[in-house]
């Protein structure tokens, strides 16, 4: 009886140990996650920010070259320094960077609505097809319609009554 309760207390022991590496384990599987999205964010950011190599022209000063790269790698330092201040105390790595790419989809639509104006003023009420990117698939509910001058593709809502034009070249589409 008594052998009986000490194998049961053993066992119990034995899971707890168990229970207890598999939380340490997945603790720093996740720590190990963040430290390597970090590492790569920061050296996406360091490899963007790197200056282009100097083009020297035989009539440039090459003193003016060098103090411009010089200006290059402190902007760059500054926008890093920024990016890290614009991080929140305490806000995980994946928490900023899906902060950053809603901040960046906001800009983005932002500047095409400001095209889409500036297009507007420019062509008037004007229907013009959209970009297909290549090797996109074709979203639902268009069609793509190829511009018989420039051979842009244009994807054009499916069904649609409007007279559309390219949006490359402005010259009116088939229907």
């Amino acid at each position: 009886m008594i052998n009986g309760i000490l194998i049961f207390i053993a066992i119990i022991f034995f899971m707890i140990k168990v229970i207890d590496k598999q939380k340490k384990a997945e603790q720093n599987s996740k720590e190990q996650q963040e430290n390597t999205m970090q590492k790569k964010v920061e050296n996406t950011l360091s490899s963007m920010m790197k200056p282009a190599p100097p083009k020297v022209d035989r009539t440039v000063n090459t003193a003016r070259v060098q103090e411009v790269s010089r200006a290059d790698k402190e902007k760059a330092k500054a926008k890093i320094q920024s990016i890290s201040e614009e991080r929140v105390e305490g806000e995980s790595m994946t928490a900023f960077l899906d902060r950053k790419a809603k901040q960046e989809a906001n800009e983005r639509k932002l500047s095409e609505w400001k095209t889409q104006q500036e297009e507007k003023k420019s062509y008037g009420t004007l229907q013009v097809g959209k970009e297909l990117p290549l090797g996109a698939p074709v979203p639902k509910g268009n069609v793509v319609k190829v511009c018989p001058y420039c051979g842009a593709e244009n994807l054009v809502p499916y069904g649609s009554s409007q007279k559309f034009h390219c949006f490359f070249c402005r010259t009116s589409l088939p229907k």
